[in-house]
């Protein structure tokens, strides 16, 4: 389990007004399947301007789905992509909502360099 290449998942937390939210909690997990329990796990917290950046290269393989989850108090959001060596790279920006009556894996999405 691990790719020959360094992957880097990276993009932006925001609030709902689009500002970027620093020390949010950012995880990433890579799935080995629907059902199966998590392949490989790392966890960052965002900078001042709601940045982060995070290697999976040694979580997960190609073809993996990799889930990518934010919260900082009590807005959140997820989102996931399919793993394709042919990138180095995904940019993930999530937008936190407030999760006091909502989901955090039903709420709204959004992934850019797809």
């Amino acid at each position: 389990m691990a790719l020959q290449d360094p992957f880097m998942v990276y993009g932006y937390v925001k609030d709902k007004y689009g500002v970027g939210i620093s020390g949010a909690i950012v995880d990433i997990i890579a799935t080995r399947g629907t059902g199966e329990p998590y392949q490989g796990y790392e966890r960052t917290v965002t900078i001042e301007n709601g940045f982060f950046q995070v290697n999976i290269q040694n979580i997960c393989d190609d073809g993996k789905e990799i889930r990518i989850s934010s919260i900082k108090g009590s807005s959140g959001n997820s989102t996931s992509f399919i793993l394709n060596v042919d990138e180095y790279a995904r940019q993930v920006d999530l937008d936190l909502r407030d999760n006091k009556q909502t989901n955090v894996s039903n709420v709204g999405m959004n992934i850019s360099g797809q």
